[in-house]
C-alpha cells in the first residue's frame, strides 16, 4: 500500500514556494475569507520557520509576534507589515470594477 503524506506536510512544503504562498494570502483576503487570514499568515510563518525565525527577521518581538498570531490575535498594521515584509511580501491596493 502507498504511504500517503500527512497534509501539514504537503501545505508547509507547497507554502515554501514564495509565489504559492502569496497565491494562499492573497486569497485568504477575499471577500469572504477575511477572519482566515491571520491563520494562513501562521502557517506560512510556520512552513518558513517558524513564528520565533519571523520575529528575529521583522522588528517585532517573540511574545508579540506569537500573540498577534495567536487566535485571539489582534495585530496593527505595522506589525503585519512587518511580518509579510521579512517574507518578502507587501500588501497591495488594486481598483475593483465598480458600476458607478
Amino acid at each position: 500500500m502507498a504511504r500517503t503524506r500527512d497534509f501539514d506536510d504537503f501545505l508547509n512544503e507547497w507554502l515554501k514556494d514564495p509565489e504559492n504562498a502569496a497565491t494562499f494570502l492573497n486569497a485568504m483576503i477575499e471577500e469572504e475569507k477575511r477572519i482566515f487570514f491571520l491563520p494562513a499568515l501562521r502557517q506560512v510563518a510556520k512552513a518558513w520557520g517558524g513564528l520565533s525565525l519571523l520575529a528575529d527577521l521583522s522588528d517585532i518581538s517573540k511574545s508579540t509576534m506569537y500573540r498577534a498570531l495567536s487566535k485571539q490575535g489582534n495585530p496593527d498594521f505595522r506589525q503585519i507589515t512587518s511580518m509579510l515584509d521579512s517574507m518578502g511580501f507587501r500588501l497591495t491596493v488594486e481598483p475593483v470594477a465598480t458600476t458607478r
